[in-house]
């Protein structure tokens, strides 16, 4: 830090290489991480000190857009960004595209110094070119994924392969088909948005819910800027707003997954704050995407007046007409006396008449289900009992769903959830209309889930598994483009 700053000599004051800490703790609070910056008011005065007398500080801004907007700033660390040494020096030390925040923002410092010695620019205007060239970037690398570090960090771990039999060795991943391409290097849960054009997702297990613009690969994060966010899934409304699910804080991974869970709704305008439904689920929900309709399902955890094993679905509508928004209509459309079936809401289709579920058996097995919501009529779709057959996203037409199932154990081995691949399934009751989409799990450690279909049924997003791993942890996203 201290050469960075002595690099900058004529344009920071001599006190800058005595009041460093306080200049590199205020800076990368406000500018590395971009959340709320803890202390950093308390510093700010100090920073003046360092940096000069005759110069006021720009406040610390809780979001990245604040400072990055400025069109000084942007314009010029863009064509700062596309020169050649900035792009290299921002990888060459193999350092986490994502997530080394501070270490990058200073390098870009101590770069930046000779622009500003040639531009002759005023002091305002290279604290604002500073901290817009470090978020530029650190946006743009968290889009970009072509180092090498990603590739390795996202290797399959194959030390603890729960499957048995006889499996391909190496990473699945290393050698996508031409219909599959990898759109992230991290995160989980995808969910695409009703007009198809971007991809919402989670950071990780109780972190943050991002964004991906499909056509510019523009990440943009939606809870960066609320401390301690601790969410488990993003979903997308069909009016463009979002439902997360997830604790209010994280305490444990039990007991936040499970006791904590519950609904928010976020608004799509940027710089909205979550708002608590003051509705309590287990694990996902489904979301229609003609209406503001959404069901979810209870436990007795959750909810104490569900009996002890028994679980229900709930079907209800999203109300945004008052200044608070809240669930109506709240209807109890089926119910569980037991473990027998764990239930899980899945999708609406059929005109939101109709609702697809999954059963969670014992013994690490599953049924793909439906329920008509005006007969009541259920129906189990997979009929395959003894196998793990979890329903994920449906397709446009309400014909068929995608499963993650392990029917491919029967010849390769192992059994359950830690060995799902991608199925699509049709709806017509027989269970015998069931077709391989993914060969990953062909690979000992190999596993992908949570695939969602595309409204114009085109392409489908899900994730990268672990087969060793919980259910839902994901490390990176992959697109499938579907035969038409």
């Amino acid at each position: 830090m201290s050469r960075a700053l002595e690099l900058c000599g004529n344009f920071f004051a001599s006190q800058c290489v005595t009041g460093k800490k306080c200049v590199s703790e205020c800076f990368a609070m406000c500018a590395g991480h971009g959340n709320y910056a803890k202390g950093c008011k308390s510093r700010t005065r100090c920073a003046v000190r360092s940096v000069s007398k005759r110069v006021q500080r720009p406040p610390c801004q809780p979001r990245q857009n604040d400072l990055v907007g400025l069109a000084f700033g942007r314009a010029t660390a863009a064509k700062l960004y596309d020169t050649a040494w900035l792009k290299k020096t921002s990888t060459q030390n193999g350092e986490d595209p994502i997530f080394d925040h501070d270490k990058k923002f200073f390098v870009i410092i101590y770069h930046s110094c000779s622009f500003i010695q040639q531009k002759n620019l005023t002091m305002k205007k290279i604290i604002i070119l500073i901290v817009s060239i470090a978020l530029i970037v650190l946006q743009q690398q968290a889009v970009s994924q072509v180092n090498e570090l990603g590739k390795t960090a996202t290797r399959v771990n194959t030390d603890n392969d729960t499957a048995t039999g006889i499996r391909k060795t190496g990473d699945p991943f290393a050698k996508l088909p031409s219909n599959i391409e990898r759109l992230t290097y991290f995160g989980e849960r995808a969910d695409i948005s009703p007009d198809n054009k971007q991809v919402a997702f989670m950071s990780k297990s109780f972190g943050d819910a991002m964004v991906i613009d499909l056509k510019t690969r523009r990440i943009t994060c939606l809870t960066c800027a609320i401390p301690a966010a601790a969410f488990l899934r993003v979903m997308h409304l069909s009016n463009g707003d979002y439902i997360l699910i997830g604790a209010d804080h994280f305490e444990n991974i039990r007991t936040s997954r499970n006791r904590d869970n519950e609904l928010w709704y976020l608004s799509k305008v940027p710089g909205s704050k979550p708002v608590k439904l003051g509705q309590k689920m287990s694990e996902g929900a489904a979301i229609s995407k003609k209406s503001m309709k959404i069901s979810f399902s209870e436990l007795h955890d959750l909810v104490p007046d569900v009996a002890p094993g028994a679980s229900r679905i709930i079907v209800a509508d999203l109300d945004l007409s008052g200044s608070t928004p809240k669930l109506i209509n709240r209807k109890i459309v089926f119910e569980s006396p037991d473990r027998s079936c764990t239930a899980e809401s899945g999708d609406f289709y059929d005109d939101d008449s109709k609702l697809t579920f999954t059963c969670y058996e014992p013994g690490n097995n599953a049924s793909v289900m439906g329920i008509d919501l005006i007969t009541k009529q259920v129906t189990n779709f997979s009929k395959a009992p003894g196998t793990y057959n979890e329903l994920e996203g449906i397709f446009p037409d309400g014909k068929y769903v995608c499963v993650e199932a392990d029917r491919q154990c029967a010849w390769l081995g192992g059994h359950g959830s830690g060995n799902a691949d991608i199925w699509k399934l049709r709806l017509d009751g027989t269970g015998k209309d069931f077709v391989r989409l993914t060969t990953f799990n062909d690979y000992k450690g190999g596993k992908v889930s949570n695939p969602v279909v595309a409204t114009n049924g085109q392409f489908m997003a899900f994730q990268m598994a672990r087969a060793h791993e919980s259910a839902g942890v994901g490390y990176g996203i992959l697109i499938y483009k579907l035969k038409k």
